[in-house]
């Protein structure tokens, strides 16, 4: 019996951690309470602001006076979602390139990462790009293949520290892309044309690659949470 409380004990104690979401409006919308309802028994601090670029974030001053918000919760696990800006408001205005080079944003992408380690030495960093677009708001004039590829290469092309996971979500939600094709996502798992509904971020934090990386909670989220 003692030997089956420890395990038991053991077990929440594997699941029960604190989670930082941080970044873009992937982040901000998703709040804090359906991924700690996913997460059973966690603890999520949400500082994401909805607009913000890579290369805001990768500012010390600006980073660390938002993680100071935090006071005195430490996270073990932080979801970094940011990025997607670069690109999107360059295709908003029908330009086919993203505001600056894909390597330069993997650099600021790295920055924050260090910012993070810096101040929280255990942490654990869980990148994850963005799921396709339920439209597809690109001008005809751009390949909307190649540009999903280049956000893609964001993480996937070049060097990060070992405490950060890549964990990739952009075919998660119905979309799909390759050189001669673009299917964009489920339209009933987003709010509008780029960002998730509540149902949306319920495919996302029970998708088992993005549960284990956060943490290994059990990814369930109660159905009254899915009513927005």
């Amino acid at each position: 019996m003692l030997k089956f409380v420890t395990w038991l004990w053991l077990a929440q104690c594997a699941v029960a951690t604190n989670i930082l979401i941080i970044g873009d409006s992937w982040g901000s919308f998703a709040g804090e309470k359906l991924l700690e309802d996913a997460c059973d028994g966690s603890v999520v601090r949400n500082i994401a602001v909805g607009g913000t670029r890579a290369r805001r974030w990768a500012e010390e001053r600006y980073t660390n006076r938002r993680l100071r918000s935090l006071r005195n919760f430490v996270p073990d696990y932080a979801w970094l979602t940011i990025g997607g800006n670069e690109f999107v408001f360059s295709l908003l205005d029908d330009q086919c390139e993203p505001e600056e080079d894909p390597e330069i944003i993997a650099r600021n992408v790295r920055k924050i990462a260090d910012l993070l380690i810096e101040r929280y030495p255990n942490i654990k960093i869980v990148t994850t790009g963005y799921g396709l677009p339920r439209d597809n708001f690109i001008d005809e004039s751009c390949d909307g293949s190649t540009i999903f590829a280049e956000l893609q290469s964001v993480f996937t092309d070049y060097d990060y520290p070992s405490a950060v996971t890549f964990v990739p979500i952009e075919a998660l939600f119905g979309g799909s892309y390759n050189e001669t094709s673009l299917i964009m996502s489920d339209r009933s798992l987003f709010r509008d044309f780029i960002h998730l509904n509540n149902e949306g971020y319920n495919v996302f934090f029970s998708h088992e690659p993005f549960v284990e990386a956060i943490g290994g909670c059990d990814g369930d989220i109660d159905d009254d949470e899915m009513e927005e």
